[in-house]
Order: C-alpha cells, then structure tokens, then sequence
C-alpha cells in the first residue's frame, strides 16, 4: 500500500502514523506542489506529511477534518501529538517508563510490558455517571486523552517553550499529587496542591512552565486558586514573590456551560515592564454581563471596558485597584478581587435621633386612632374585649 503506514519521506528522517480525513487535502496538494513538492500518492496522509515538512506545527491553522495524529521528526527529536478541534478521533498517551506511548485505542498501550491497570476512581465516577468519560480523564490512572484541539509537543525530552500561552482549563478537578512529585519536567516549581485538593494550580504551572524569559500567559481558571488555603496559599505566595501574576480579572459566574464555579483570568508576564513590577492589577469584571436564559455572556462593551483598564493602568472606582507588594502582603497573600476593589455601595447614613422622632410621632398617631376607633365602636353599642 503505497499510502501505508507509518509513512515517512526519504531521508527526512519525519515520520507519520494518523486516523482521520483532510476535508481541503486537494487544496493544500496544489499549494505544496506549487512550493516544488511532489507526490508517490494520491492520499491525504502524504499532503499531511508534506504540510508539516513545509509549515511545521503551523499547519494545524491550514487543516480542515477529522483527525488525529503523530509525527516524529527524528533531526529535531520532536514528538508531536495532535487532535482535531471537533475531538472526532481520540488520542490516548501515558508516560510509561519515562517515555511517551500513544495510541487511537486505550487497548494499544496495554502491549507495553508491566503497563499499569489501575482505575481512576474520578474517571470511573464520570463514567457511570455521565455514561463517558470527558478528556483529559479515562478510566485509568496513568492513561490520559487529548482535549479536542489540543496538542502535545515534545522536543528533546524537554518541554516546548513559547512566548504566549493561552488556556482555559478543567476548573476545580481533583488530581493525583504522587504523580506530580515524579515529574520529570520540573513543572511544578512553586509547589504540589495536596492529593486530596484541586488541580488549578497543576494546571496554572504547566502553563508557566512552557513560557519562556520573556514569555506571557492568559489563563481561564477558578476564582478559588486567589483565596484557597494550605498547599495552594503556599504556591500563590510563591507566584506573588517571583513577580510573576501581572493581572487578575474576576468575571461573571455563569459564562460556562456546565460550571457554575465563578471565573477569573489569571495573566502571567516574565518579563513585566518596569511601571508593572511588584505590582497586580485586580479588575472586577463580574457585574458587568448580558444575562441569557442559559448562560451569561460577555457583551463587546464589557471586553472593551476591560481591556481598556488593563492597558490604562490606573484605579478605577469600583472596577480595578493597582496594589502593591506591600498591599498584598497585608492581606496575607491573599487575591481575592473584592480584598482590593470595593465592590459594594455604601449604606446611607441613619440619623438616630430622627429615627427616634418619627417611632414616637408614628406611636401617638397609632394611640390617636386606636381611641376613635373604640369610640365610634360604643356608640354602636359593641362590647369591647381585652387588647391583645
């Protein structure tokens, strides 16, 4: 089968094993063969090959389909895991004996000797209760799936660095901390979350952790990583000391489907400008939304007031507070928006004394009437029982 595989182009030293469909793989085969690219076959595995080799992880924004794959590129030492924005075709990993093992199937990583069985009681939960098991779990301890969208890039055994990152992750999941304190990538250098707490802040490093000097990150997560106590307060203090959280947007509760945990955005500079430094700005987005049936949502008016505070810099009543080191450290650590932005309208002042007038001017005009009633009731000859 001259479309086989896994398939590979002559002295490249890249190779490609994938399931799925290029839906545009005919337009992209004109564009590669213009570039001075030829082609052994008619299929859209070699075009895929072919579009890596001209475009690198980049042509991921040139595919349109149903897929999932693998390349290793032997001179770089890459591995790269990909899955299609839709999640159609799945993609399964774990990290067996320091080495990374893949497959469509999660019965293909059990062929590797002394291959671990054991369940994940969260997975199996999921399982039972939803009838699937939504990704990044599976049923299985030390086996993991791609999101849909997501990739997985590996370069001589070291991770990936990138001077953006954004993220939106699985909020408020429990996790398993023995596997963290074996990691070999060094991800998690402010600290591991306890193995009975929240993953937020495994996630929150990964993220860091793929920045590089100058690097920046976006990250959709829990209001609960600013306030949350014990190992997690230990690991923020650590964020807060090396200077690395440049703002906090605290957002409406109600923006995502099938969460009502309220939101913020969390964003990591390495590489603050110098007005910036020792400093965070605290943004409290959260009252200003279209409420839906379903689900609130963002109006453009309120992303534009938000990025309009972010690049001002400055306080604004009741919306968002520069503060300082000195600041936080009062509030122990602490970076809970409401700690910093005053949210609440003051209460109006009460004059005791007129208070104290209008009770008594409202007891003698109650007497007043309560004496003509009884009055007009004797006249009409009524008897009168004891007052309550």
């Amino acid at each position: 089968d001259r479309a086989g595989q896994p398939m590979a182009v002559k002295d490249s030293g890249v190779w490609l094993t994938y399931n799925g469909e290029i839906y545009n793989f005919r337009e992209l085969k004109k564009e590669l063969t213009a570039l001075g690219y030829s082609f052994k076959t008619t299929s859209d595995t070699e075009v895929l090959l072919h579009s890596y080799l001209e475009w690198g992880v980049e042509c991921l924004q040139k595919l349109n389909g149903i897929f999932a794959f693998a390349i290793w590129a032997k001179p770089k030492d890459r591995l790269w895991l990909v899955r299609d924005p839709f999640g159609v075709k799945p993609l399964f990993f774990s990290d067996w004996k320091g080495k990374i093992i893949f497959g469509s199937e999660i019965p293909t990583l059990f062929h590797f000797p002394e291959f671990s069985r054991e369940h994940d009681p969260f997975g199996m939960d999921s399982f039972f209760t939803f009838g699937y098991v939504p990704a990044p779990l599976t049923t299985y301890n030390n086996i993991k799936q791609l999101l849909p969208g997501e990739y997985l890039l590996v370069e001589n055994g070291k991770l990936i660095k990138y001077d953006q990152v954004i993220a939106n992750y699985p909020f408020s999941r429990d996790w398993d901390s023995a596997k963290g304190e074996k990691d070999p990538f060094g991800r998690y250098p402010f600290g591991i979350s306890s193995s009975k707490g929240k993953a937020d802040y495994a996630f929150i490093q990964e993220m860091y952790s793929h920045l590089d000097k100058k690097g920046r990150a976006a990250i959709i997560s829990s209001q609960g990583v600013l306030f949350r106590g014990k190992k997690e307060a230990k690991i923020r203090k650590g964020f807060i000391e090396a200077d690395i959280i440049d703002t906090i947007i605290a957002l409406p509760s109600n923006l995502f489907y099938g969460t009502g945990v309220s939101p913020c955005v969390l964003i990591l500079d390495k590489n603050k400008p110098e007005k910036r430094k020792n400093k965070i700005l605290f943004i409290y987005a959260a009252k200003d939304y279209e409420h839906l049936k379903k689900r609130d949502k963002l109006r453009d008016s309120d992303i534009k007031k938000i990025v309009s505070a972010y690049k001002a810099y400055k306080d604004i009543d009741k919306y968002c507070h520069i503060a300082d080191r000195e600041e936080i450290e009062e509030n122990e650590f602490n970076l809970n928006v409401p700690r910093y932005v005053p949210i609440f309208e003051p209460e109006e002042e009460i004059d005791i004394q007129e208070a104290y007038n209008k009770l008594t001017e409202f007891k003698l005009e109650k007497e007043k009437q309560t004496k003509l009633i009884e009055d007009s009731l004797e006249e009409l000859h009524f008897k009168i029982g004891n007052r309550l």
